[in-house]
């Protein structure tokens, strides 16, 4: 429990501290700039059961009434960018076995993406970026960041390690045993 509130209190530091936050370096990289078409929380959840993730609805976890969705691009450019950055803020860079490993880095991608949502003043909604927790195809446990974005006409799911900052795909076993998605 400290951990978990140090890295939180650690990341409010970093983005609202120190100096004003919109002039620290990974939050100018990272901000969104194009107009973001949202939908609801009821679209995301029909979009991710269509794409294969079958959430518990017991674990399906509602944040927000609406979220504005995020481009590809963005995730894969300033984003990735954004995030790099903020990490080097304070050395966080390195994998460490249970003090900063896949939860960790997953959790403070999405704070960051969720900072850099706020940050851009787009319209007032949740941002469709967040924490996926699965099981990987070697039965272990993994947590990483899930997306959506719009590709032509059509609403698709992404994933973002945040481990190397790049995009993924799950097999469809991993998206079946997905315990829990966070938006």
């Amino acid at each position: 429990m400290k951990k978990h509130l140090f890295n939180f209190v650690l990341m409010l530091f970093l983005v609202f501290g120190v100096s004003c936050a919109t002039n620290r370096p990974f939050v100018q990289s990272g901000l969104i700039t194009e107009k973001q078409e949202v939908v609801s929380f009821s679209e995301v959840q029909s979009i991710l059961t269509g794409n294969g993730i079958i959430i518990p609805i017991e674990k399906t976890v509602k944040t927000d009434r609406k979220y504005a969705l995020v481009t590809k691009e963005w995730v894969e450019n300033q984003f990735a960018d954004s995030y790099w950055r903020f990490l080097n803020e304070f050395n966080g860079l390195y994998w460490t076995l249970e003090a900063w490993d896949c939860d960790e880095f997953a959790r403070s991608a999405h704070f960051l993406a969720s900072v850099l949502h706020y940050k851009s003043k787009q319209e007032k909604t949740g941002l469709c970026f967040g924490e996926i927790n699965y099981i990987t195809k070697k039965w272990v446990g993994h947590a990483a960041n899930i997306f959506l974005y719009k590709e032509g006409n059509k609403i698709k799911v992404g994933f973002f390690e945040p481990q190397n900052r790049k995009i993924y795909e799950l097999t469809p076993d991993e998206k079946l045993i997905t315990l829990r998605v966070v938006f």
